[in-house]
């Protein structure tokens, strides 16, 4: 009797923990989904301000210049969770967005 009630709250204990693990997983996910699009839209703000500064009008703008300096500063941070989110991507596919990155960080410093 007592053997059954230990095998039956081991059982129920090992399938909670097998829907535990799933709900973390999908929240893991979701936080290296999140992480992703982040990254992905500061590239293309970074993209936006590098084109503005390169127009006639604001070529030199010490303002923009910074905003570009530090949102390459922030794209840094946020390649610190790289981790998270290459957990569920190629990782040949997160290595090209990295050189990317640091392509576009190469060709900024040469234009200062």
């Amino acid at each position: 009797m007592t053997s059954t009630l230990i095998i039956t709250l081991l059982a129920m204990f090992s399938v909670f923990m097998v829907f535990y693990a799933i709900y973390l997983l999908r929240k893991i996910y979701f936080f290296a989904e999140s992480i992703e699009n982040l990254r992905e839209e500061v590239v293309e703000y970074e993209s936006h301000l590098s084109s503005l500064y390169e127009m006639e009008v604001f070529h030199g703008d010490e303002t923009i210049q910074g905003m570009i300096e530090h949102t390459t500063h922030v794209l840094e941070k946020i390649k610190d969770f790289e981790y998270f989110y290459s957990l569920f991507s190629d990782s040949e596919d997160v290595q090209e967005r990295g050189e990317d990155i640091e392509e576009g960080n190469e060709v900024k410093k040469e234009k200062d």
